[in-house]
């Protein structure tokens, strides 16, 4: 098995005239790194692609999807983790932070009126929306997740980012084959944790920067051994776009 862990392209609120709202987009020059990593991929021979929900995650992929002919599940549980302190939600009982509370689904979340996502001045969109702003995705999260879901990064702390990484990789990797070359386009520290889990490294700290479109590669040798072929490889970018 072969698995990608891929940062999405540059975003937009790096741009110093930036107005829009959390949920960021891509800025042009995301848009063209885009486009040179669904031609890597291609050639890659991948099978399936895995992505956040965030803006900027999905419209890395999708010209990907377009390129590959293969299925794209939209999978929230990759969203982007954090690297700031423990938070009063969990630094009094660290133990806490477990698979369990990985995306805090006992917690009731109103979906919000449009008026009210009009109001969050970004690019905020209901969960099941997504498949038709981005014809084709699939939301086959095996575990439930809001309709709005971005209320789900409020109190995360890492932790909880590694807890969801846990989650996510164990549920995607009971689905696949061992021949199976799966791309996963995410964010770069839930990236990174998702690379620390599958190895086993300590904790709390970075292990692994990555660019935009940054690709970190591993391949399974059996099933409790990930061998790490690359990291951050932008080899398919320009020298210009390697940001």
């Amino acid at each position: 098995m072969q698995l990608y862990v891929i940062r999405h392209g540059h975003k937009a609120n790096k741009l110093p005239d930036y107005n829009g709202g959390f949920n960021t987009p891509l800025s042009d020059t995301g848009h063209e790194q885009a486009e040179h990593l669904a031609a890597f991929l291609e050639d890659e021979g991948i099978d399936i692609i895995y992505s956040s929900c965030q803006l900027r995650s999905l419209q890395t992929a999708d010209p990907a999807y377009a390129a590959l002919d293969c299925e794209w599940h939209v999978w929230p549980v990759f969203y982007e983790g954090t690297r700031r302190t423990w938070n009063e939600r969990y630094e009094n009982d660290p133990d806490e932070a477990t698979w369990a509370t990985a995306w805090r689904a006992g917690e009731p979340l109103e979906t919000p009126t449009q008026e009210e996502l009009e109001e969050m001045h970004g690019h905020y969109y209901l969960l099941s929306d997504i498949p038709e702003l981005f014809p084709g995705t699939q939301l086959s999260q095996p575990f439930s997740w809001p309709e709005a879901w971005w209320e789900l990064k409020r109190g995360n702390t890492p932790p909880l980012g590694y807890a969801r990484a846990d989650l996510g990789t164990r549920a995607l990797l009971n689905r696949h084959e061992e021949g199976d070359s799966i791309a996963i386009i995410c964010h770069g520290t839930i990236g990174d944790m998702l690379v620390t889990s599958l190895k086993d490294f300590p904790r709390r700290q970075r292990h692994f920067s990555c660019n935009n479109t940054g690709v970190h590669c591993l391949s399974r040798r059996r099933p409790d051994f990930w061998r790490i072929r690359y990291i951050n490889n932008t080899s398919h970018l320009p020298p210009e776009l390697q940001i």
